[in-house]
């Protein structure tokens, strides 16, 4: 008995709590707060979903504008062919040949170079863009006992995709050249401003290999102008 009385004692007091006012507002309250702090939560969510999709956006924005930049940059330039007229001494199949064949030539102080092409090395002399003048000169080195044959070299024309400063510094290289070979000579003056140009990293070669070519004060114009001639074509090779 005395068991049942205290089950219906605490229920009694239980239905007198529940119908208590300020428990009620108790519960209001809480109930309010937990749907607030629900909303606020899933408004905070949408946020953050909304801000990240945003960044993603930003991102491939970025990426896109940053390609597009890059190939408006890159454009093409088209290089026209440079032609001109060269004495050949010689071909041969190993350069150990070609070397003990130009030993003749240096004991006669005549500038060449040893060009290899496919796989072959030609001894060249004499670059002019007049054919006139290179058969007079052919003609003067075979009465010193010197065979050679006159014959065209042409540097074919190309077109190129290359940056801005790129672009200018190989047009310019093109001009160089051929003012050089008109006037027999190479100003070191005219061709310092292509050593100093600010290009790409990837392309300080350039500049590192011309260098070292221009730097050999004591060869004879000719031969230099040769070389200059033959790494301007390995670069339009190499860049194509």
């Amino acid at each position: 008995m005395k068991k049942y009385r205290k089950l219906n004692d605490f229920k009694q007091n239980f239905k007198k709590t529940l119908s208590h006012t300020q428990f009620k507002r108790m519960i209001v309250t809480v109930g309010a707060a937990l749907c607030i702090g629900f909303i606020f939560g899933f408004i905070v969510l949408q946020m953050i979903s909304v801000e990240k999709n945003q960044a993603v956006t930003d991102i491939n924005t970025a990426n896109i504008k940053s390609e597009k930049d890059s190939e408006q940059d890159s454009e093409q330039t088209d290089l026209e062919e440079v032609s001109l007229y060269i004495q050949q001494a010689g071909v041969f199949s190993e350069k150990e040949n070609a070397t003990k064949y130009a030993i003749s030539l240096e004991n006669e102080q005549i500038p060449y170079i040893i060009r290899e092409a496919d796989e072959q090395y030609f001894i060249w002399m004499n670059p002019t863009l007049n054919e006139k003048e290179a058969k007079n000169l052919a003609e003067k080195l075979d009465k010193q006992g010197i065979t050679v044959y006159v014959k065209p070299w042409e540097i074919p024309a190309a077109t190129l995709t290359l940056e801005t400063t790129e672009r200018e510094w190989l047009q310019t290289y093109r001009i160089l050249l051929l003012s050089s070979l008109e006037e027999n000579n190479i100003k070191q003056e005219e061709w310092t401003p292509l050593l100093e140009e600010q290009l790409n990293e990837k392309y300080l070669d350039w500049q590192t290999s011309l260098e070292d070519i221009l730097e050999q004060e004591r060869m004879p114009e000719e031969q230099l102008i040769l070389e200059v001639l033959a790494y301007y074509e390995k670069l339009t090779k190499d860049v194509k």
